[in-house]
């Protein structure tokens, strides 16, 4: 970013309250409000959240004290106590959502109106209603008073009293209907709850719960979902840390027997009870998770603990083995923030007062692993805080610029020592080579009186690859992408914008030191994503269904769980970034021009390919199917593209299905969209091949729109843009082909190629719409239209 660091108007007040999102969204938890900060390759743009205004919805429950009513407004002041994102797909433009405890142990869902850099962000779902359903539901049913009017009892409300909240990474199993997560809550009577998330109703159900201690649980994690080897379920870890210093890890696992089905099961108790709370609790990011066995880092004071899930082997059934590796750290008094480096053999450990130490898990002699302090960062760290060579900073010289420093105006401030950060949290980018670092800046003998304006902190999103020689970074950072695109499922679980933003930013630092752009570090990396996708084999798995949800899995699988398709849209997302990054006059702009045209077209090659299979089945097979004159467009305008590149098309089903189609058209609606007939059309579209006489193909292929300016034809030149012959352009439908108005339409966020939204339930468009959930070329998400009034009755006069 052009500039790294931005201020904040509030500090967070625990530990590791930075959190980045798989949709490349940095949020701050601080009690007033939680700032969102989206980092771009220049300014970062930013938005935040406050609290609603509302009653804590606990107090009406509380006993009075000695018959006197304690329970004022005033004394329950709102606010923010954690925070945690969702994965990717779980909100309306299939992006993520941010969860929130707050103050008043309420729960609340959030997702962005618009656009999630800049746009209000609104509830979705309060979850602390549903947790209060749940608990009126299992009530005693012999009681005596009324379960569903009575008060709550004590137990009751230390168990609505929600301290901690975590989201589980999205699950996917083949006999599951479709990808879930979970929710897991963590409560002042030490019972664990889990929630099943329904990403399309936006509601939520009760799924299990157990007793973890009889302390309030304050931090939850947890790790990345593995498969079972038969399909069946699937399962994972979480850990929860208690006030008592307890530190538990749970085995999840959700299995449908003809109905979703989850246990919960104790494995591994790593700390004891010592009274000494666990200040920071990360498992390895899903982004950062190969194959590599489940790992979890900690921090208790100074001490820094990992531990480390053996590979499972066969014969040991679902006994679970592991390491634990401990270090004390010095010169650190308390742990505020981990993040996992790109190896998941290294971490990068955040200390309260200013420390970042880099960890590394080494090998001895004897096999076993131990924990090293590989380098120390806090001179890079200080660096990048204050824009000045280490050593800090005098008071003489001026307050750092936005490193929420205390102005002389509201209180005695000493003269005579350095400034220094104070740390509240750290997070890291998709691949670990960015790190997003919230603090403040003080001094040790600072007696400033604590007043609103200094309330206040930055954060700054600074490089880490530090002392690293180049060579050594962009091998690991080549290898550990081209290995996450092995797994079909990557751009299903993280937006390529968020794969891609350090990616960028490391190469745009990269291209300063190249006398020409074919020998950077871009140029050699997009050859990598090309030699992948043309040599990978992606091994889709043939589907034993039948009918219509054959073809439409066939078109969701050859479209977002296809490795190759993934490369693709990658290197489409990196070409994008490249091009505005890229300076003036630079020879890579026509060079990624160049890639990024030419992989448009191999997707869409892919989708014409899956999607006229599935139109065919539709049309025959479907009981309900209505046609009208836009699918006949769109039948049409797929023919004319088919014809017009019939070389790409002249093995598979693509060609038959259209001869099926059309057949179909005549016999059942009298319907024609050639005058002679798809076989007399296409025998002449192989006789002008043939004979070389492109120039006739025009005449074949006849326009089929008219201009919503001047009424002229347009022809079919491209799938992305359609001109007509008075020269006026107009965006063309990603799913039917057919030219676009203004209104009524979802786009791409990132390459703004636009879909329009059906309006017919029944149509074809509705049945392939339901299907392409993200962007076919660049595998990001569309955006809905903003919504200018809720009601018609709004509007006056």
């Amino acid at each position: 970013m052009a500039d790294n660091t931005t201020a904040l108007t509030s500090r967070p007040q625990l530990p590791d309250s930075v959190l980045w999102s798989d949709e490349n969204q940095i949020a701050i938890v601080t009690p007033p409000s939680i700032h969102i900060v989206t980092p771009t390759h220049s300014l970062p743009i930013r938005t935040s959240i406050t609290p609603p205004r509302r009653d804590n919805p606990l107090v009406r429950d509380l006993p009075l004290v000695a018959d006197e009513d304690v329970r004022a407004v005033h004394v329950w002041k709102n606010g923010f106590r954690h925070a945690v994102w969702s994965p990717t797909t779980c909100s309306s433009l299939h992006g993520c959502l941010l969860a929130t405890v707050s103050l008043l142990f309420s729960v609340l869902v959030w997702q962005p109106t618009a656009d999630p850099a800049n746009s209000e962000w609104d509830i979705v779902l309060d979850l602390s209603d549903a947790f209060r359903t749940h608990v009126l539901e299992c009530r005693d049913p012999d009681d005596p008073d009324d379960p569903t009017t009575s008060p709550l009892k004590l137990d009751e409300l230390s168990r609505l009293s929600v301290l901690s909240i975590a989201w589980s990474p999205l699950a996917f199993a083949e006999t599951l209907d479709r990808h879930f997560s979970l929710i897991a809550l963590g409560s002042k009577d030490g019972v664990l709850t889990l929630w099943k998330f329904d990403p399309r109703t936006k509601t939520v159900a009760h799924v299990a719960q157990c007793v973890g201690s009889v302390s309030w649980v304050m931090n939850l994690a947890w790790s990345t979902w593995t498969t079972d080897a038969d399909g069946t379920g699937t399962s994972a870890y979480m850990a929860s840390a208690c006030a008592d210093g307890t530190l538990l890890v749970w085995n999840v696992a959700v299995t449908n027997d003809g109905m979703f089905s989850c246990t919960i099961e104790k494995v591994a108790e790593l700390s004891k009870k010592d009274n000494r709370r666990i200040s920071v609790l990360k498992f390895m990011q899903p982004s950062l998770t190969r194959d590599l066995p489940k790992r979890l880092a900690y921090g208790k004071g100074r001490k820094l603990t990992v531990w480390m899930e053996h590979s499972r082997r066969e014969g040991e059934g679902n006994s679970l083995r592991y390491d634990t590796l401990a270090l004390e750290l010095p010169q650190v008094t308390s742990l505020a923030g981990i993040v996992w480096g790109l190896s998941g053999d290294e971490l990068r450990v955040y200390g309260l007062h200013g420390q970042c130490l880099m960890i590394a898990i080494m090998a001895i002699s004897d096999g076993t692993k131990t924990l090293i302090i590989e380098g120390d960062g806090t001179p890079d760290l200080e660096r990048d805080i204050f824009q000045i060579p280490p050593g800090g900073i005098t008071e003489e010289d001026g307050p750092p610029q936005n490193a929420g420093a205390a102005d002389d105006d509201d209180g005695p401030v000493s003269t005579d020592k350095a400034m220094r950060p104070l740390i509240h949290g750290a997070a890291t980018s998709a691949n670990a080579i960015y790190d997003a670092v919230v603090y403040h800046a003080f001094a040790d003998s600072d007696l400033v009186y604590l007043t609103e304006k200094h309330k206040v902190s930055s954060l700054v999103v600074r490089s880490v690859w530090g002392s690293r020689s180049g060579e050594e970074v962009e091998v690991e950072l080549g290898s550990h992408v081209i290995s996450g695109l092995k797994d079909p499922k990557l751009v299903r679980l993280f937006s390529p914008q968020y794969l891609m933003w350090d990616v960028v930013m490391y190469c745009v630092a990269d291209f300063g030191q190249w006398p020409t752009m074919r020998d950077s570090f871009a140029s050699r990396f997009l050859d990598s994503l090309r030699d992948f996708y043309i040599t990978h084999d992606p091994g889709l798995p043939v589907r034993d269904v039948d009918g219509i949800q054959a073809a439409m899995l066939n078109l969701h699988q050859a479209m977002y769980h296809n490795s190759n398709m993934n490369a693709l849209k990658l290197m489409n997302q990196l070409c994008r970034d490249l091009a505005a990054q890229a300076p003036p006059k630079s020879t890579l702009r026509p060079h990624v021009r160049d890639i990024n045209v030419a992989n448009l077209e191999a997707l869409s090659l892919q989708y014409i390919q899956h999607v006229v299979p599935l139109i065919w089945v539709l049309l025959s097979t479907h009981p309900t199917i209505t046609i009208h004159d836009g699918e006949l467009k769109t039948i049409g305008l797929i023919t004319d593209h088919v014809f017009l590149h019939l070389s790409d098309f002249s093995t598979g089903p693509v060609v038959p299905s259209l001869r099926a189609i059309h057949e179909r058209l005549l016999a059942k609606h009298g319907l024609r969209l050639y005058h002679s007939g798809f076989d007399g059309t296409l025998a002449r579209v192989v006789e002008v091949m043939d004979g070389g006489e492109e120039e006739d193909m025009a005449d074949i292929v006849l326009g089929r729109e008219r201009c919503m300016a001047c009424g002229k034809g347009i022809r079919l030149q491209g799938l992305w843009r359609g001109v007509c012959e008075g020269g006026h352009g107009w965006d063309r439908c990603t799913v039917t082909l057919a030219v676009l108005g203004v209104v009524g339409l979802r786009s791409c966020g990132v390459c703004n190629v636009k879909i329009k939204i059906p309006t017919e339930p029944t149509s074809l468009h509705a049945f392939i719409d339901e299907k392409i959930e993200q962007c076919i070329y660049c595998g990001n998400h569309f955006q809905e239209p903003k919504k200018l009034l809720e009601d018609p009755a709004d509007v006056e006069g």
